[in-house]
């Protein structure tokens, strides 16, 4: 997939990932699997999917991967997560930047705010 064909808040996740990890987005992408970038490409995974926005199929597309390894980063995460606050810590900001990029306020006739995704849906 080419880099300007994924969505702004996948971007946005993954340019925010790298910069965490101190690699390059190219690096994030790619197909290496050392630990500095296999561990940061998970979390960007994870928090991608948690956001809710983007399922596994999607998400293997952005990284030119199998939904099956989405799946196996999710659950090697959530392994992480358990022994490492840290990991929790940086996955959650991940999904936050992830859901925002996704949404935008929606005003309502009777002055409520709400959100609507940006993909059609709400």
């Amino acid at each position: 997939m080419n880099r300007l064909s994924i969505p702004t808040a996948a971007r946005e996740v993954i340019n925010e990932t790298a910069a965490l990890a101190r690699v390059s987005v190219e690096d994030l992408l790619s197909h290496k699997r050392d630990r500095r970038l296999a561990w940061p490409r998970q979390e960007a995974m994870t928090a991608l999917h948690r956001s809710g926005r983007f399922s596994f199929p999607q998400i293997g597309v952005f990284f030119d991967r199998d939904h099956s390894t989405v799946q196996h980063a999710k659950s090697r995460v959530l392994e992480r997560e358990a022994e490492d606050e840290q990991v929790a810590e940086r996955v959650y900001h991940l999904t936050v930047i992830a859901e925002q990029k996704c949404r935008k306020p929606k005003f309502f006739r009777h002055g409520a705010v709400g959100f609507k995704s940006m993909r059609g849906h709400g």
